[in-house]
């Protein structure tokens, strides 16, 4: 091969070599722009979702959510009341003064299922969502997981002093009724309830403030009946605690 037969065969071979790679670019490349924009997308997701319920909060909620209206029933006139905000959820079902209809085995398993579901301990702040279950159980991790935990060092609403119950704050995220993820959303004067032995129990928020993990503060008794509830703070650390001090509503 003569020498300039060579230098025009590698140039020759060069060129096709460059069309080559120029090909597999232009074919490939939609698909690399789509996985990057997938990869930004996915990235951003995972970024931004533990916040996405303040956003949501703070756009559809701050200024529209009011604690929902207790249904009006008519409780009877031998109900006991301890304060108006106390109600007898077990006499108020509505059938004073009215006969009481023949029920079948069928119809008494459905009327049984209702009244366990009435007689369920919950708490419930309507502002951020929380309708939860009170959870007696005596190991704090396994009651967290049913729902909110009180803490056994604490009283209960029906006696009085001070009632403490501890909640999760982003192992789950809203809507989740359990979670105490918008606890920090609740101000001074708002209102939430307890329903405890068929009772509700109505309070308003006195106080909310941060303390350290060992402040042992927020366990002391109390004179006036108080709902005490506490998390971690701030959002996803567990740093401090965010406690919010309730008193009963007389």
């Amino acid at each position: 091969m003569s020498p300039y037969n060579y230098s025009q065969y590698m140039k020759d071979i060069n060129f096709l070599n460059r069309y080559r790679e120029r090909e597999r670019r232009r074919r490939t490349k939609p698909v690399v722009l789509t996985l990057e924009v997938l990869a930004v997308f996915m990235i951003g997701y995972i970024l931004l979702a533990p916040f996405e319920p303040l956003a949501v909060y703070d756009i559809f909620m701050k200024n529209s959510v009011e604690p929902a209206p207790d249904e009006a029933v008519a409780v009877p006139a031998n109900t006991e009341k301890i304060g108006s905000n106390i109600i007898d959820i077990a006499n108020a079902a509505g059938t004073a003064n009215k006969a009481v209809p023949s029920v079948s085995p069928k119809t008494a398993s459905v009327k049984q299922a209702v009244d366990t579901v009435k007689r369920d301990n919950r708490l419930v702040i309507a502002t951020i969502g929380v309708d939860a279950h009170i959870s007696t159980n005596k190991n704090p991790r396994t009651g967290l997981n049913e729902g909110v935990w009180m803490d056994p060092s604490g009283s209960t609403p029906n006696k009085g002093g001070n009632t403490v119950i501890a909640g999760h704050r982003w192992k789950y995220l809203p809507p989740n009724n359990t979670t105490f993820y918008l606890l920090d959303k609740v101000k001074v004067g708002d209102e939430m309830s307890t329903t405890w032995n068929n009772k509700k129990y109505v309070y308003k928020v006195k106080e909310v403030k941060i303390v350290d993990p060992d402040d042992a503060g927020i366990l002391s008794p109390t004179h006036n009946p108080t709902l005490t509830l506490y998390t971690c703070t701030p959002l996803f650390s567990m740093k401090h605690r965010l406690v919010v001090i309730s008193e009963l509503m007389q």
